[in-house]
């Protein structure tokens, strides 16, 4: 958290503000989105200090997108359980 909004009651969040300033939009004054649910930041780059690969997407877009992300990572936790593939196994798939 890095400031309040307007009336002090609100907390802005880093990479909120960082979107905003950047696309010269307000995100509370966004229509919903299509799904009805609220509009959520991402970060596509998955470095929670960067603040230039930020993506606007709805609550269940970004559910569906960390929900991938740990399925993902759960599966190559199971082919490279010490963070690395080899060379050889590459080749070989």
């Amino acid at each position: 958290m890095i400031a309040s909004d307007e009336n002090g009651k609100k907390p802005l969040l880093v990479h909120r503000a960082a979107w905003e300033l950047k696309s010269g939009k307000k995100i509370d004054d966004l229509p919903p989105a299509n799904d009805g649910t609220r509009w959520e930041i991402h970060h596509e780059c998955g470095n929670k200090l960067c603040l230039e690969h930020l993506l606007l997407c709805s609550r269940r877009e970004h559910n569906a997108i960390h929900t991938f992300e740990r399925r993902w990572n759960k599966a190559l936790s199971k082919i490279a359980p010490y963070g690395y593939i080899s060379a050889s196994f590459v080749e070989a798939a």
